[in-house]
């Protein structure tokens, strides 16, 4: 054809015939006419009659791919294609007074339009185009969107010919802007103690987020639709699966929709031992459930906005751990967060829009790169602490309650029991542990820790006899099985005990050292010296060591060697005062270096003024050397210090005053 007003033209003669009111569309007209009175209303009822009851059938042969069946005909037969359901609305609203005309569109999908090349045979769509003084409409009956501002993706930004019978006019379908179409999310979490609590989840959606989200439900029942908004993390993210969703103003195409969700769960956030409620932040679940199901495409090929505010409600006493985020990250993908605080809620409210819409998939990267940009900028956990009178008791004892066939939990509850000396209470959680569980040395382990508490060694030996054969241990339940021995009386089994610690844990200077005491026991000291020997060369640096090895030589009765160790020892730790106060005792006995032991008690006790073993090294030394009155002044102030060695300094004390 010659020009865009030739295809108008011709056009026309094909439409406007098929387009007039007659006979039921005059009924169906006056009937909506008596039901609503606005003009965007009556807009509104024709477009929801249409979409409703007309069902799509493609009629795409001869001259029944250009011309639509007469309006009455689609109507009687509710059936048509695009060109039929825009003739019938045509019909109807001109009717009801109000002017509409058909608009020919390429979809964006069908290839490039070329204004420069006028042809009806360029076009492969019919949309209903309404003049309007606030913003024209363009509605598409055959898209099921069932929202009057809200087009197929495909079509938006398309040069589109209307056809209005004189001379037509090439307009473009309105690209998306982002804040016409909007998912405005209000959520709140009332958090108990254990990370459970209500959640409570209001969602707006406006334009094409809107009709995206209608398109799944209008077809069908209120059930099922409740059902398909239930699917687990659909709506809520992690899997949940509402209580309870509500769908308000489904079928009202001017009026946002609405979608309300609750739920009561016990693991909305997670917690940690400590009490602690943790927030994972996480960008993702803005394309979660409605947003993301017509999948990537729709996302970043159409410009929108999600606005979503969170608060949270976190129980009495508890403090935020973080300063109130403030984040502005502009670009192609925009993310503001702002977020207000208060004593006891914290609101974050995130906007992420989306601006751009490529003119080709190959931009598709660049923007998903943005949104991983944006979303490492916002990803951090958010930790709310319990205050001053958190008890670890009542907490995990909250979380068993909820949890009474979790061994783990109950473990975690008996090893509390056992930090707050409630033995019998700790027995009764860990032996439910042990039915649920079976062979958990862990538990063996603590069942064991509270016979200890109530004095029951027996048994705890017995538990821990089983620990230690098993794939778990630890060398500390070694030397705590050692211990009960010897409190039992049993000194061979400890030293077994420790014996089979040592071939385990070889690199574990701790176990050696129990191992060699308990030789020192037996009465086997030079046996234990020499293993003392043989350790200190393979520990050097470890100066406790040394200190035990020089101990153990003078036990032996090789004065000589332990001054040597000491003395070395001293070189490099000249402020040790247990250092000090052993050379100074092994020097009492010798009268020419009696002087350089005062010494080095009196440095000892400057050093470490509350070490009793000291100023009695000074008091036996100042009592060997004659100085009665400094003696029994270093002794009293042993006797004061109330130590465990107090009948020993006592004593002393009666010697120093008969020899005064």
């Amino acid at each position: 054809m010659g020009s865009w007003s030739d295809v108008d033209a011709w056009y026309t003669t094909l439409f406007e015939p098929q387009s007039r009111a007659k006979s039921i569309v005059l009924v169906k007209a006056q009937e909506i006419a008596k039901r609503f009175s606005g003009r965007v209303d009556r807009i509104a009822a024709v477009y929801r009659f249409v979409e409703q009851n007309i069902r799509y059938l493609g009629i795409e042969f001869g001259v029944g791919a250009y011309k639509p069946r007469p309006a009455e005909s689609t109507l009687a037969q509710g059936q048509g294609d695009c060109k039929d359901m825009t003739a019938l609305m045509v019909a109807l609203l001109r009717e009801l007074g109000i002017e509409a005309f058909p608009a020919l569109v390429r979809p964006s999908d069908q290839g490039v339009f070329l204004p420069e090349h006028p042809s009806p045979g360029q076009f492969g769509h019919v949309l209903l185009y309404i003049p309007h003084p606030t913003g024209d409409y363009w509605l598409d009956a055959t898209a099921g969107l069932g929202t009057v501002d809200s087009i197929p993706q495909q079509l938006r930004g398309q040069l589109s010919l209307i056809v209005d019978g004189e001379g037509g006019r090439l307009l473009r379908v309105p690209n998306a802007r982002p804040d016409d179409h909007k998912l405005v999310e209000n959520r709140s979490y009332a958090l108990n103690m254990t990370g459970g609590g209500e959640v409570l989840s209001n969602i707006q959606l406006t334009g094409d987020l809107a009709g995206l989200s209608r398109q799944k439900l209008l077809n069908s029942d209120r059930i099922a639709n409740e059902s398909f908004l239930s699917a687990p993390g659909y709506l809520l993210g992690r899997g949940f699966i509402p209580d309870q969703v509500s769908i308000e103003d489904l079928e009202q195409p001017t009026d946002p929709l609405h979608v309300s969700t609750r739920l009561q769960h016990r693991d909305l956030v997670a917690v940690r031992l400590d009490g602690s409620l943790v927030i994972s932040t996480d960008l993702d679940v803005f394309t979660n459930g409605l947003v993301s199901a017509p999948g990537v495409g729709p996302i970043v090929e159409t410009p929108r906005t999600i606005i979503r505010s969170v608060t949270f409600r976190p129980p009495a006493g508890y403090r935020f751990n973080w300063e109130p985020i403030e984040i502005d990250l502009p670009g192609a993908i925009d993310l503001r967060v702002t977020e207000e605080r208060q004593s006891d809620q914290t609101t974050i409210t995130t906007q992420l829009t989306f601006a751009l819409r490529p003119k080709s998939r190959s931009r598709i990267p660049d923007i998903l790169r943005a949104f991983a940009r944006a979303q490492a900028e916002f990803r951090r956990e958010l930790v709310i602490s319990p205050g001053e009178d958190f008890s670890p008791i009542r907490f995990l004892s909250s979380i068993a309650a909820e949890r009474p066939d979790d061994p783990r939990v109950l473990m975690h509850l008996g090893r509390v029991l056992l930090m707050e000396q409630q033995p019998r209470e700790s027995l009764i959680v860990l032996r439910r542990a042990i039915e649920l569980a079976g062979d958990v040395p862990e538990v063996w382990a603590l069942t064991a820790a509270a016979h200890i508490q109530l004095g029951e060694l027996d048994q705890a030996v017995a538990l821990l006899q089983k620990v230690t054969q098993s794939s778990y241990s630890d060398p500390r339940l070694y030397m705590t099985l050692a211990f009960l021995y010897t409190e039992l009386g049993q000194p061979m089994d400890a030293l077994d005990t420790l014996s089979a610690g040592r071939d385990k844990y070889p690199e574990n200077t701790r176990i050696h050292l129990e191992w060699i005491n308990a030789l020192g026991r037996l009465g086997k000291v030079q046996i234990a010296a020499d293993a003392m020997e043989k350790l200190a060369d393979q520990f050097p640096e470890d100066h406790e060591i040394q200190k035990r090895w020089a101990r153990l030589v003078l036990q032996s009765g090789q004065a000589e060697q332990a001054e040597n160790i000491l003395r070395r020892l001293m070189l490099v730790r000249p402020q040790d005062a247990e250092l000090l106060n052993n050379l100074a005792w092994l020097l009492r006995e010798d009268a020419e270096r009696r002087a350089e032991g005062i010494e080095f008690a009196r440095r000892a006790v400057h050093l470490a003024p509350q070490m009793g073993e000291a100023w009695d090294t000074l008091a036996e030394l100042y009592f060997l050397d004659g100085q009665m009155e400094d003696a029994l002044m270093a002794i009293d102030r042993a006797v004061e210090l109330g130590t465990n060695q107090n009948d020993h300094y006592e004593l002393r004390r009666e010697k120093i005053l008969r020899a005064q």
